[in-house]
C-alpha cells in the first residue's frame, strides 16, 4: 500500500483539547484528547466514545513536552500549540486531522 502522508509522523501522546467551534465561538465546548501521534500538517487525537464527524468545526491544542519539542522543533521549553483543524477521518477510538496553516505558539508554561 502507497503511503499518503506528506510529513514525517512522530509518535508522542501529548495532552490535548478540541474545541467544538461551530456555534460556539464564545465558549466553545471542549473535548479533552491525547494527541497519539503529530505531524506538521495533522494529528490522530484519540477520544473516547468518539461521536464527531467529518462535518465537525474543531480548533485543537496540544502541549509539547520537551523531549517533544526537542525531536519536532529544536525548543528548549513546554509550549502549547493551537490551530484550526479539519477532520479527515474517523474511529471509534479518535479523529485523524489536518491542520489550516502553521500550528500557533500560543504560551510558554
Amino acid at each position: 500500500m502507497k503511503e499518503l502522508r506528506q510529513f514525517e509522523r512522530f509518535v508522542l501522546d501529548a495532552p490535548a483539547k478540541l474545541y467544538l467551534n461551530k456555534n460556539h465561538f464564545d465558549n466553545p465546548p471542549i473535548i479533552q484528547s491525547v494527541a497519539h501521534d503529530i505531524s506538521s500538517g495533522g494529528a490522530f487525537l484519540q477520544i473516547k466514545n468518539n461521536e464527531l464527524t467529518q462535518e465537525s468545526d474543531i480548533i485543537v491544542e496540544v502541549v509539547l513536552t520537551i523531549d517533544t519539542l526537542q525531536k519536532l522543533y529544536g525548543y528548549p521549553n513546554e509550549v502549547k500549540l493551537k490551530t484550526k483543524a479539519n477532520i479527515i477521518r474517523t474511529t471509534y477510538d479518535g479523529i485523524a486531522v489536518s491542520f489550516q496553516g502553521k500550528p500557533v505558539m500560543i504560551s510558554n508554561l
